[in-house]
């Protein structure tokens, strides 16, 4: 509620409720949190690149390689 107050009186704004997206990071509620995450956003990078259902690397490089 401290962080409403402070926007209210520095800046105009609407308070639209709980936001579920903001600023492409998803946002789960619980009864007294609040947990972002970017896991959609990740997904859409990777659907974008093509890359959606590939397996991971295990190790992307010789770990042994002098460069």
């Amino acid at each position: 509620m401290e962080t409403k107050t402070y926007l209210k009186r520095h800046f105009v704004t609407m308070d639209m409720g709980r936001p579920k997206y903001f600023l492409r990071i998803e946002v789960a509620h619980k009864k007294y949190s609040v947990f972002p995450f970017q896991r959609k956003y990740a997904l859409n990078l990777l659907e974008e690149a093509g890359l959606l259902g590939r397996k991971p690397a295990t190790t992307p490089i010789d770990a042994n390689v002098n460069l």
